[in-house]
């Protein structure tokens, strides 16, 4: 009895979902949450960003999703303002938590530029 040969078909190829590439950084950035205006900015790493959003690393408690941050890169000069932020995930990794976050505002260039840098 003959054995059919395998099907030349290959898996269909994974779809990358994200409508912008990601850029890696290694910057900190400085966030709050919206309902703490008043206390200090918490500081976090930031992993990659989008047009559409940014991977932050942070050394505190876990950040629910749906809360809306303010990030600001620390280099940002003065008087600009906070970028919001809204939380898609949290996940742990090593002795930190990765967040996604979705920017809720288009950013200017100039701003973007400063999650670049």
């Amino acid at each position: 009895m003959a054995i059919p040969p395998r099907s030349s078909a290959k898996s269909a190829p994974v779809r990358e979902r994200r409508t912008a590439p990601r850029r890696r950084r290694s910057v900190r950035v400085l966030f709050m949450s919206n309902d703490c205006a008043l206390d200090e900015p918490f500081r976090a790493t930031l992993l990659d960003a989008s047009h559409g959003g940014l991977r932050l690393a942070v050394r505190r408690e876990r950040i629910s999703e749906g809360s809306l941050l303010m990030v600001m890169p620390p280099q940002a000069p003065p008087g600009t303002a906070w970028v919001p932020v809204l939380v898609k995930n949290c996940r742990p990794k090593d002795d930190a938590w990765e967040v996604g976050c979705q920017f809720t505002q288009r950013l200017t260039a100039q701003t973007m530029q400063l999650f670049a840098s």
